[in-house]
């Protein structure tokens, strides 16, 4: 009888040893786990906004160094004709009429512009400041609320001969 109880004690240990085992394993796997969502979580947040940075360089580019394809945009009738839209005489010289188009298209054409200037997966804000900030010549867009995602590109320009601030915001 003594030989029969001391099987089942190794019985019962090794089932405890095991046990202990898979739930070590478990806690560690779920560790690991956590770990691998948390960098993935990063590496996606890094690259968004680093696509987004992108399209807004692209985008702020387009606008204040070209005048658009046609050149003559802010004159059709409708934007859907036009191919690209710029904002500049010559680099950084920024024309005061396609502003004026710009800014009044902002309810009817938003997503027009938007595709145009290659900002389809974003949103899209600018605003033309006096150099002191304090004054908001034209603005197009809608702008972000305090905890948006962002990005903001600041250019300078010349606008009726006059430095101006260019701000393009571009968010999720």
């Amino acid at each position: 009888m003594g030989g029969c109880s001391a099987l089942s004690r190794k019985g019962q240990i090794w089932s405890a040893d095991f046990i202990v085992g898979i739930a070590t394993f478990l806690f560690m796997l779920l560790i690991f786990a956590l770990a691998w969502r948390m960098l993935d979580v990063r590496w996606h947040h890094s690259s968004e906004y680093r696509q987004m940075q992108t399209d807004a360089l692209f985008a702020s580019e387009a606008l204040m160094v070209t005048p658009g394809d046609p050149p003559s945009w802010e004159a059709m009738p409708d934007l859907n004709a036009s191919r690209s839209l710029g904002l500049a005489w010559s680099r950084n010289v920024i024309s005061s009429s396609k502003l004026a188009r710009l800014a009044s298209e902002n309810s009817t054409s938003y997503y027009t512009v938007r595709e145009r200037l290659g900002i389809q997966r974003y949103e899209l804000g600018i605003r033309v400041m006096d150099m002191s900030r304090e004054d908001v010549l034209f603005e197009f867009g809608r702008f972000p609320g305090a905890n948006a995602d962002s990005v903001v590109l600041e250019r300078l320009g010349l606008l009726d001969g006059s430095p101006v601030v260019v701000r393009m915001e571009v968010w999720k």
